[in-house]
Order: C-alpha cells, then sequence, then structure tokens
C-alpha cells in the first residue's frame, strides 16, 4: 500500500551555479564541481516509489539546467511517480537545454497538471533580456524542426518530356550532403531504402533496411517516415488500393505492409500514403463510394499489421490521374473516420497539392491542426494550376509562404516531434554543380520568414483586428515583407 507523502519533494540535482549571489540560501557559490547523474539513482527512486506517494516535485540546485541530465531526471520522475515535475531555474539556460520544450510537454494521468518551469530573477536589470528569452522558448522548436529532408530531393532533372540532365548521386553520397546542408531527417520511399525491393526476399529487404539505418546513425540522421511506392508497378496502373483486378488490389496491400516493416528497421513509426493512382481516368470505370471503403480497408489492414504505427495520408486532386478519390485534406480526415483506429490516421499536407486544388496551404494547414492531424508538411512552392512543380519554398509567393510559416508557429507545429519537411527539385536548367541550392535556399526563406513573423508587433496587428481596419493590416504585412522600418 502506497503511504501519502502531503508535501512537495526537492530533488537537488546540482550544487553547480553560474551564478554567485549573495545571501544565497542554498549554498551554492562555493565553487561546486560535478552533478547528480540519474542512472545512478534510478534504481532506489524505483524502490521509493512502490513505497510512497508524491503529490508534486521539484527539481533545483544550483542551477539544474546546468546539469546534462537533467531531463533524464524529469523524464524519470514523471514515469516513476506519475506527477508533473517543475524546474526552478535561474533563465539563462534556456536556449542550450536542447528538447527542455518537449520535455515541459508532459502531463500527469493524476491531477491533469503539467510539466512547468519557475524562473527566480536575481536582478532586475535582468528582466527585459530575460522576458525575450522566455518569450523565444515559448514559441516552441519549431526551427529547430525545419531539418527533414527526403531522399528523391536531390534530382537529376527528368520530366514528361525530356531525360535527366543531371547525373544521379548515389544514396551514400547524398548522406553527408544532407547534414552540411543543416537537415537531419530523411522521408524515404520503400524503394529509396531498399532498391529493387520486389526482388528480394523478406528477409533480404529487413537485412538492407537495416544497413540503411546504420548508414544514418554513422551521420546523425533520422528517418521521419516510409513512403510505400505504389504507382509505378505495372500492377498498379488501374490505382493500387482501388484497383478492379483483386491481384493487383492485394498486391498493393502487401507491398503496404513491407514498406511497414521497412519503418520499423529504420526506427519510425511514421507511414505517409500519397495515393497517387487511387482515381481514374473515366469516372465511370469505378464506383467512387467502393473505391473510399477500399481505401479505408486497406489502411485497416496497415494499423492491425504494426499497432503502433501511424498513417498519415497526403492529399492530391490530380497528377498522375485525372481525378482521385482523396483530393484535399478534408477528404483525408474523413477518410480517418472510416478506419478502425481514427487516432492513428493523420495527414502530411504538400504545399503544391493545396494549391493545385485552388486552396491555400495555410488554411489547409489550420484545418488539420484544428483536428489534431497535422503530423507533417511537405513544404514547397507552386506557380498555378499546372502540373507538380516542386519549387523552392517561397520561389514564387513569398506571402504565401509566410502565412504557412505563421500558422505553424503559432499553433505550437513542432512541439510534439513533427518535422518540417520540403519536397522541392532543383529547376532542371540548374548545372549539376550547383543544384543543391534549392534545399539551401527552402531552408534559409524558411527561417527568414519565421523571424520576419515573430517580429511583426503582434500588439499592432492586434490593434488592426480589433478595429477591423484590414486595409492597414494588409500594409503592416506588406512593410514587413518589403523590409520597411518601422
Amino acid at each position: 500500500m502506497l503511504r501519502s507523502i502531503p508535501t512537495k519533494v526537492d530533488f537537488y540535482i546540482t550544487n553547480v551555479c553560474n551564478y554567485t549571489c549573495n545571501r544565497c540560501n542554498r549554498f551554492n557559490n562555493y565553487d561546486f564541481k560535478g552533478w547528480q547523474k540519474w542512472s545512478d539513482y534510478e534504481s532506489t527512486y524505483e524502490q521509493w516509489s512502490q513505497l510512497v506517494e508524491l503529490r508534486s516535485a521539484t527539481i533545483m540546485g544550483g542551477e539544474p539546467l546546468l546539469n546534462p541530465t537533467v531531463l533524464d531526471w524529469v523524464n524519470g520522475i514523471n514515469r516513476l511517480f506519475g506527477i508533473e515535475v517543475q524546474i526552478l531555474t535561474n533563465g539563462t539556460r534556456f536556449k542550450e537545454t536542447r528538447n527542455l520544450y518537449e520535455a515541459m510537454l508532459y502531463t500527469s494521468a493524476k491531477n491533469d497538471f503539467q510539466n512547468h518551469i519557475g524562473v527566480s530573477l536575481h536582478n532586475m536589470a535582468d528582466w527585459p533580456e530575460m522576458q525575450e528569452d522566455i518569450r523565444a522558448f515559448l514559441k516552441g522548436p519549431i526551427d529547430e524542426r525545419v531539418k527533414g529532408d527526403n531522399a528523391w530531393n536531390i534530382h537529376e532533372g527528368a520530366d514528361p518530356f525530356g531525360p535527366t540532365v543531371r547525373p544521379a548521386i548515389a544514396f551514400e553520397k547524398k548522406l553527408p550532403l544532407y547534414r552540411e546542408l543543416g537537415f537531419e531527417g530523411v522521408q524515404f520511399h520503400d524503394d529509396d531504402a531498399v532498391p529493387n525491393l520486389n526482388q528480394l526476399a523478406p528477409a533480404q529487404v529487413l537485412a538492407a533496411a537495416k544497413d540503411v539505418r546504420r548508414q544514418l546513425d554513422a551521420h546523425g540522421l533520422t528517418a521521419e517516415f516510409v513512403a510505400p511506392r505504389l504507382w509505378e508497378d505495372p500492377r498498379t496502373i488501374d490505382g493500387g488500393y482501388t484497383a478492379n483486378d483483386p491481384a493487383c488490389r492485394q498486391y498493393a496491400i502487401d507491398r503496404s505492409r513491407q514498406a511497414v516493416d521497412i519503418a520499423n528497421a529504420l526506427g519510425t513509426k511514421l507511414i505517409v500514403l500519397w495515393l497517387a493512382r487511387e482515381g481514374t481516368y473515366l469516372r465511370e470505370a469505378k464506383d467512387s463510394k467502393v473505391a473510399v471503403e477500399r481505401i479505408a480497408a486497406a489502411i485497416d489492414v496497415l494499423l492491425k499489421h504494426d499497432p503502433e504505427i501511424r498513417i498519415a495520408i497526403e492529399a492530391k486532386p490530380n497528377e498522375p490521374m485525372d481525378h482521385t478519390y482523396i483530393p484535399t485534406t478534408g477528404h483525408a480526415i474523413g477518410l480517418a473516420a472510416l478506419t478502425v483506429a481514427p487516432e492513428r490516421v493523420g495527414v502530411v499536407i504538400e504545399s503544391a497539392h493545396a494549391i493545385l486544388a485552388g486552396l491555400d496551404p495555410s488554411d489547409e494547414m489550420g484545418y488539420a491542426l484544428a483536428c489534431k492531424k497535422l503530423w507533417s508538411v511537405h513544404l514547397n512552392d507552386q506557380n498555378g494550376l499546372k502540373f507538380d512543380e516542386d519549387r523552392a519554398f517561397g520561389a514564387v509567393d513569398l506571402r504565401r509562404a509566410l502565412n504557412q510559416v505563421r500558422i505553424l508557429d503559432a499553433h505550437g507545429y513542432g512541439n510534439h516531434g513533427e518535422w518540417v519537411g520540403l519536397d522541392v527539385k532543383a529547376i532542371r536548367t540548374q548545372k549539376p554543380e550547383a543544384a543543391l541550392k534549392h534545399l539551401r535556399n527552402s531552408r534559409a526563406v524558411f527561417l527568414r520568414l519565421l523571424e520576419l513573423s515573430r517580429g511583426i508587433s503582434q500588439t499592432r496587428w492586434a490593434e488592426l483586428v480589433a478595429d477591423r481596419d484590414y486595409e492597414e493590416l494588409d500594409m503592416l504585412i506588406l512593410d514587413a515583407l518589403m523590409g520597411a522600418k518601422g
């Protein structure tokens, strides 16, 4: 039987501090060295967790954020005692403590209280700078999540009317390039990870995927998701899950199951489904009700195959098929409701796909965020209702790009580990030696627009909205985009 302790418990995890304050009642200004590691005490606290029921806990120091294992302490106390944790800090180490924001998102099931931070102010002269640091911290880590690249972003320039114009770069040579460009995540089609997988036995497929995982680890890269490529095989000419031939439908399901196994070998639990050929050139050729039910049934197979995976649907209104059955984000979220586990089915939104549907990407993102279904994004740009161009992010319409950045930042996208991914290709005329600039440019534009968005006076913005002076608001945004001062 657990014995309740009515008062809070303080965990002192270091006496090291970067301040030497007079009258410090924690005796932290005596040039102490070292810190306490959670791993040294975990087994002891595990025993205590069977004997006592804590009501609250505070992690203190010294300056606790100087302890490099501070988040191990936070996560360990959360896990063993099931309670929220407060970190009491002097507020000088927010930027230096990686993943601190994510650690604060824990909510106790016992009382619905969340991890939180208490800041002690030692000098009023420090308050203005501390306020800025706190505001920046509370905006979340989205700027740290602009790190999702994919294996097809380095492109040879082929299009439907002409061959490749640049030499292919071997996969193992792409990996160091991703790191040099500032990316930490890689998005895969199943056959990006395991080429020629249709010719391999299941054991060979998994062995090849595990080898890719070792290569990723060696370069400090992470697999964000795996997407089964269901649009190039002859058996998917008439669609995968919606093909009229039952044997072709079964092939698509089997390959998708194998993509889940590849994802597990790569260390990711996110599967993306771009339903490229789940449509028709002739409406009378398929029954749209049956087609949607078949897509939902195929997703059910994957959800049952691995109860831990999540599936993100990438909607697109057309191309390669003339008409698709899941053309928009709303259709994709509606499809989730037809599956056996709607909570595990969300969306990935590509900017260009929304534009091709005649929609604004930021509105699509806002809808998905409201439904708590936005699990990844493919940022790029698009010059009108043409073919899918995959232009560099912001290359066509900076204001449209700004609104995508703004909606993601304003509503905490990235706070739960979501990546900001790019789906961009170098234009065909780009020379081989300069064929990576689209990646550099897209990442730079995102970060600059993030800074610009955060720099617009939110007070002035709110005043103009309240006053319904939208023309002046229009000019406020245009001034920011044109770099006007004041």
